[in-house]
């Protein structure tokens, strides 16, 4: 909240990289037959219309869940307009395959399918990571469950290694 109690709303920065996106990702949009923004953005779960012509015209960084909708409904890869995306996919599939092993996996799965965008990149940062930072951003029950599952993903390497 700022002083007058109002609360205040973190804009995402939009960097060059992010623009470049959404450029290769207009080109894609323009070269395909689709509905209009606001069906394409229902249809692919991606957002409102106006979330749809934000990404395409790079007034806001394209998520990873838009990602995967444009890809799905344009019949592209993620990877054609943004290899950073494509790369945080892979590392979210791999860390999915990681999460289905045991019982605290497949709640911090659960947990992870019902967070906001913010809470799951911490988790998956928290994960993936060897910085605490990001676990220490969590609340106190995804902290146990980051390190429970932490301390199974070094057991289970240990074991591959001997």
């Amino acid at each position: 909240m700022d002083k007058s109690g109002r609360v205040k709303i973190r804009r995402a920065v939009v960097t060059e990289d992010h623009k470049a996106e959404s450029a290769r990702l207009l080109a894609i949009w323009n070269s395909k037959k689709h509905g209009s923004q606001a069906e394409f953005g229902e249809l692919f779960q991606i957002g409102s219309q106006s979330a749809v012509a934000q990404f395409l015209s790079g007034k806001a960084p394209i998520s990873l869940k838009a990602a995967r909708g444009f890809a799905k409904g344009l019949g592209c890869k993620i990877g054609d307009f943004s290899p950073r995306l494509d790369q945080e996919a892979q590392a979210s599939g791999e860390l999915s395959q990681l999460l289905d092993f045991t019982g605290a996996g497949t709640d911090l799965a659960r947990r992870m399918s019902s967070a906001d965008e913010a809470t799951r990149q911490l988790i998956e940062i928290a994960l993936l990571e060897t910085d605490e930072e990001a676990v220490q951003q969590l609340t106190p029950s995804l902290v146990s469950l980051v390190r429970t599952m932490k301390a199974m993903l070094r057991e289970q390497a240990l074991a591959r290694k001997a």
